[in-house]
């Protein structure tokens, strides 16, 4: 592909040329008749030098010959012998013979105050204006021809002259006013492209300072200079807006870090306030039960604050527990998964509890299939199943029901505990999975057992969750 000649060399080249043309004809008007006259000189000399050498100047039929070939020469030669008699003109040749002085037709021998003017040295001279009232070229030489001496006089009339200067001089005049009005329609069009160029440019620029990244030049791309700085913009551009791209990804990855500390900040210090919450209650019940234990002399009352305190520590040991287990489930460590047969383990569980069931005058039934096999910890499942188990109870009246059931759910199956009571509001759906959710508008907190739930869910990458039934709340476990 052949490359485009730049704008600046472009430019430089048409200037370039419109000043030596400007130059150049009014310096070639001013000195082309004195080129004419010395080309006139020099060829009239040469011409001279021929005849002189070549041409028998005492035959006339020899210097007619030679004069042939000069016949578009508008000379006028005559050749006078030593007694100064013309012997030869070529004045018959001419269509004036109304000349005057020395070039009369009617002289036939040099007038006598021109003989002097012969001389064999002598050189064409130019007259601006001689006794016929024109412009002349004239030699008067002195040759040797033949043994004899000869006077030649040469004789060129610049006819029409100045005619034919001004004539030419008009056409290049107006040559040099076409060219220059060429020339300047294209220097504009150069121009005007050049300019319109730079101002889209700078349109482009203002909107970048303006934080307007996404602005390019859409111009044509020569291969010139602004080209290349066109080119060079939109490669500043593209890469001004991956960067600030980068850096607002990296910004919403810091405010969305910031929030999550932030965030992380505010649950540890609840966390902190939970659970000393969840431990002043058992451990002031233990230190008053141990104090009365200590004052009591009744056996009887001693062993039931005895049993007392044990069930308050074995509460705190409980939600110890759970405090470990979230711990270990917030790092992502696994008890030991092997293959169990949920049906199994879901049905001694309920097994467990029935004796919980009576104290409390629950109505419990269950609904388990069989055969139902998965790889999960039984660590997991079980505290899974009593922290359903727990929150039913809680939340059910005496004389109330509640229903275990393990059925076939896709390629898993599903785990739900059903409870009569009432229904969780609609907007606490899901914050009852939260770590710090706490019912109603008091301050008393549900525990971490269903947050806990939820990790285990997260961990085996399943699902779980609670919906509102016609007279009760059913939560639910995919096992898979």
């Amino acid at each position: 592909m052949t490359k485009r000649i730049s704008t600046k060399y472009a430019l430089l080249i048409v200037t370039l040329i419109t000043v030596v043309t400007m130059i150049f004809v009014p310096v070639y008007i001013y000195v082309q008749k004195s080129m004419y006259i010395n080309l006139e000189i020099q060829s009239m000399s040469n011409f001279c030098n021929e005849i002189t050498g070549a041409v028998d100047l005492s035959s006339d039929g020899d210097i007619e010959n030679y004069l042939e070939d000069y016949n578009e020469k508008s000379y006028t030669v005559i050749v006078y012998n030593s007694d100064c008699e013309r012997i030869f003109t070529t004045q018959r040749y001419t269509h004036n013979n109304n000349y005057k002085g020395e070039y009369s037709q009617h002289r036939n021998k040099i007038p006598k105050e021109y003989v002097d003017k012969y001389s064999e040295s002598s050189s064409p001279i130019y007259n601006e204006e001689d006794e016929n009232g024109g412009e002349t070229i004239t030699l008067r030489k002195i040759v040797k021809n033949g043994g004899k001496t000869y006077y030649i006089l040469f004789r060129e009339k610049l006819r029409n002259i100045e005619s034919v200067f001004l004539y030419t001089n008009e056409v290049l005049v107006a040559i040099l006013v076409l060219y220059i009005l060429v020339n300047g329609v294209l220097l504009f069009v150069l121009m005007r492209s050049l300019t319109k160029s730079i101002r889209s440019l700078n349109t482009a620029v203002k909107k970048i300072s303006h934080k307007d990244y996404s602005v390019r030049y859409k111009g044509r791309f020569p291969n010139d200079e602004v080209g290349t700085l066109a080119s060079n913009f939109n490669d500043m551009a593209n890469t001004i807006q991956n960067n600030i791209n980068s850096i607002n990804n990296y910004n919403f990855l810091l405010k969305e870090d910031l929030n999550n500390l932030r965030e992380y900040e505010s649950m540890r210090r609840q966390f902190v306030r939970n659970t000393t919450h969840e431990l002043k209650t058992p451990l002031a019940i233990i230190s008053s039960q141990v104090e009365m234990m200590k004052c009591i002399e009744d056996e009887d009352k001693r062993n039931y604050y005895y049993e007392s305190a044990m069930e308050e520590i074995q509460k705190m040991s409980a939600l110890i527990t759970s405090f470990l287990n979230y711990s270990v489930q917030e790092r992502g460590i696994f008890s030991d998964v092997e293959e169990i047969n949920v049906s199994e383990k879901v049905s001694e569980l309920c097994d467990k509890c029935a004796s919980l069931m009576l104290t409390k005058k629950i109505n419990f039934s269950k609904s388990i299939e069989s055969g139902h096999l998965a790889y999960i910890g039984e660590t997991h499942l079980e505290h899974i199943f009593n922290n359903f188990i727990t929150n039913a109870v809680k939340h059910t009246n005496h004389d109330g029901r509640i229903e275990v059931a393990l059925q076939k759910r896709g390629e898993g199956c599903r785990l739900s505990v059903f409870n009569e009571g009432e229904h969780i509001k609609k907007e606490d759906l899901n914050k009852i999975w939260t770590e710090f959710f706490t019912s109603g508008g008091s301050d008393e907190n549900v525990g971490l057992g269903l947050f806990i739930v939820k990790e285990i869910s997260e961990m085996y990458a399943t699902e779980c969750g609670a919906l509102n039934r016609d007279n009760g709340v059913e939560f639910w476990f995919d096992i898979i």
